[in-house]
C-alpha cells in the first residue's frame, strides 16, 4: 500500500529540491565541495526540524559555500566543508593559515539563521585527492554500517548527518542520548575510523 504524503510536505520537499537544482546549475564545481565526504539524507516526513528550518539550513549552507568558493584566496588556500543542521554550522577541512580560517568564521557569523558555529578546520596543509577519496570510501562504509543496523531506525537516520574528514567521523543532528550512543557504538566497529566527534543536539 502506497503511503500518502501530505501536500504541504510535498511542496516543501519540492522547494528544497528546486533550490539544490538551481544552485547546481549556477555554481559549477560548488556542489563537489558540498558532497565530498558528506552524506545527509533529506527526509521531510521523519525530520525533527520543520520544513522551514530545513529550507533555511539548506539555503544558508549553499550561500556560505558560495561565499567561500567566490573568495579566490580562501578557495585556493583551503579545503572547507560546510554542514548545517537546525542553525548549527559545522566547519571541517584544512587551512594552512589561521587568518584564512578567521575569514571563514567571519563569513559564517554574518547569517541571522546561525545559532552556533563549531570550528573543526585544521591548521595544516590541505588534503590531496587521495586523502579525500579515502574519506569518501570510509563515508560509504560508515553509512552502510548505520543503515544495515537493526538498532538504527529510519527516523534516526533522517536526523543524522555523517561527515568524514581525514578519517575523523563527525555526527550531526537532533537525537536522544541513547540514539547518539548507539550510532557511536556502530561506527566504532568500522575499520579505519580514527576518531568520532559528536555535534548532536539532544532531545533529553
Amino acid at each position: 500500500m502506497t503511503k500518502a504524503i501530505a501536500p504541504s510536505a510535498t511542496l516543501n520537499a519540492l522547494r528544497v529540491g528546486i533550490l539544490f537544482f538551481i544552485v547546481s546549475l549556477t555554481s559549477g564545481c560548488l556542489m563537489t565541495q558540498y558532497t565530498a565526504g558528506t552524506l545527509a539524507v533529506v527526509d521531510i516526513a521523519n525530520d525533527r526540524v520543520s520544513a522551514g528550518v530545513l529550507f533555511d539550513d539548506t539555503r544558508l549552507e549553499l550561500t556560505l559555500l558560495g561565499k567561500i568558493h567566490n573568495d579566490e584566496e580562501i578557495n585556493k588556500q583551503s579545503h572547507i566543508n560546510v554542514n548545517i543542521k537546525n542553525g548549527v554550522i559545522l566547519l571541517t577541512g584544512e587551512s594552512p593559515r589561521r587568518e584564512i580560517t578567521e575569514r571563514i568564521l567571519t563569513l559564517a557569523r554574518t547569517f541571522e539563521h546561525t545559532r552556533q558555529i563549531v570550528n573543526q578546520i585544521a591548521t595544516i596543509k590541505i588534503s590531496d585527492n587521495k586523502s579525500r577519496a579515502r574519506d569518501l570510501w570510509l563515508l560509504g562504509r560508515v553509512k552502510w554500517a548505520l543503515v544495515t543496523s537493526d538498532d538504527f531506525d529510519e527516523k534516526v537516520q533522517a536526523n543524522t548527518s555523517v561527515i568524514v574528514e581525514r578519517g575523523i567521523v563527525y555526527l550531526m543532528g537532533i537525537v536522544t542520548r541513547e540514539e547518539a550512543r548507539v550510532a557511536t557504538d556502530i561506527i566504532r566497529k568500522v575499520p579505519m575510523v580514527k576518531k568520532i566527534i559528536r555535534v548532536f543536539e539532544y532531545l533529553d
